[in-house]
């Protein structure tokens, strides 16, 4: 009887065992394409506003429009939901790449490449996308080599579920001819340079960027040196590019904050780039490779005169410094000190130490005269007005540098002089 009742459990133990299988699901569903495929075929719908956005059909028919590599001269808008994802938003590029159709399926798909967040934004923090939620995307679609999508950093999604942030497209119309090729020999203006940025392709390489200095944000002569200001095109100032740090002429750091001023034309080289999504800029670490025409820093060689031909003191008050300049002036008194203050026309209780010139012999105002070092040896013994009072009034011809001394110019380093048929020192 035992056995009878040991048999019939074994039976029903096997029998609730087999039912129990059945019912399991399996913990992931196979592979299968055809399970994201829709055997609909959906017609073109909408004109691409945001009142009555295209459907994924729509915007595939009107992107086959465009020839090769061409964009879209508008922005349009999209709606569909999202059918894969290839690059999900995060906080390192703000930007993602997925496809939406009508129905989330792969059929009749558009390819949304790299377009920014909600509001046109980098994205920061918020909702991910999710495959099967539903987009409305803004932004220009482009024919890259016959693949139909977006233009990159030229799209965003305006609506994620129903919820938007608004925002415009990131790549406006710009006003302007743009002009050059990016190269050395051939720098874009500013409006070809924005153009570039706004293209999304090739930004990084290096390119070359002519314009005019419209306003300086900032200039750093300590141990950065760089600079931050904004470049327009001469012919057309609705425009601005953002040199962000960028270095001085030549790749070097900035010494002195009047380097540059507004008004000044540069060529720029380095990397553009659309700064969070929205700003329009040459990245940090770019550089003036010429600046109102010159490709260096060194001041611009002077005309100082010439044994033949030399300038007055009127002449040499106006230029800067020079090296070997050649002066002919009249001697009308010296300096008691160290600066032009403490100046005495005449001879009278004279230093050995200096003299001055002036362009006529009684000239009386310091601050159109020009004081003369005197050397130790020859040029001192032979010329001082301590020494040699008589001189005061003389015609005199002398070599020597210019500089900044005394308070006001002077001749320095003085090599040679003539006067009254004397000669001084050697001739160079």
């Amino acid at each position: 009887m035992k056995k009878i009742i040991y048999s019939l459990f074994a039976v029903a133990v096997s029998a609730m065992t087999f039912t129990s299988c059945e019912d399991v699901p399996a913990p992931y569903g196979m592979p299968d394409e055809s399970d994201n495929k829709s055997e609909t075929t959906y017609e073109p719908t909408g004109d691409g506003t945001l009142d009555n956005p295209f459907n994924a059909a729509g915007a595939i028919e009107f992107t086959q429009q465009l020839e090769s590599g061409q964009e879209s001269d508008r922005d349009i808008y999209i709606k569909g939901k999202v059918v894969s994802i290839r690059e999900q938003f995060s906080t390192q590029f703000g930007n993602a790449t997925f496809y939406i159709s009508e129905d989330g399926t792969t059929n009749q798909q558009f390819y949304i490449y790299r377009a920014m967040y909600l509001g046109n934004k980098k994205y920061t923090e918020g909702d991910l996308l999710e495959i099967g939620d539903e987009v409305i995307i803004c932004g220009r679609v482009t024919n890259y080599n016959g693949t139909l999508e977006t233009q990159q950093n030229k799209a965003f999604v305006y609506s994620l579920n129903g919820k938007s942030a608004g925002g415009e497209s990131v790549a406006p119309t710009i006003d302007g001819t743009p002009k050059g090729t990016g190269t050395q020999a051939d720098p874009f203006n500013v409006v070809a340079a924005l153009n570039y940025i706004y293209a999304g392709v090739g930004l990084d390489k290096e390119v070359y960027v002519k314009g005019k200095i419209a306003s300086i944000k900032e200039i750093d002569t300590g141990s950065y040196g760089n600079a931050t200001y904004d470049i327009t095109d001469a012919d057309n100032t609705n425009n601005n590019l953002t040199i962000f740090r960028g270095y001085s002429l030549g790749n070097v750091k900035f010494t002195s904050a009047s380097e540059i001023k507004v008004g000044d034309e540069v060529v720029v080289v380095g990397k553009l780039m659309l700064y969070q999504g929205n700003t329009p800029e040459m990245a940090q670490g770019g550089y003036i490779v010429l600046l109102n025409g010159k490709d260096t820093n060194e001041p611009e060689k002077v005309d100082a005169g010439s044994y033949e031909n030399p300038i007055d003191v009127t002449t040499a008050l106006q230029i800067g410094d020079a090296e070997d300049a050649w002066i002919r002036g009249f001697i009308v008194g010296y300096v008691a000190g160290d600066n032009i203050s403490t100046a005495v026309f005449g001879a009278d209780n004279a230093t050995n130490l200096n003299f001055m010139i002036a362009s006529t012999p009684n000239e009386t105002d310091a601050k159109n005269c020009i004081v003369v070092q005197l050397p130790r040896g020859i040029l001192r013994t032979g010329l001082n007005l301590k020494d040699n009072p008589h001189m005061i009034g003389n015609s005199i011809l002398l070599t020597g540098n210019l500089a900044a001394q005394y308070g006001t110019r002077a001749l320095t380093s003085l090599k040679y002089a003539e006067v009254n048929g004397q000669t001084y020192g050697t001739k160079p």
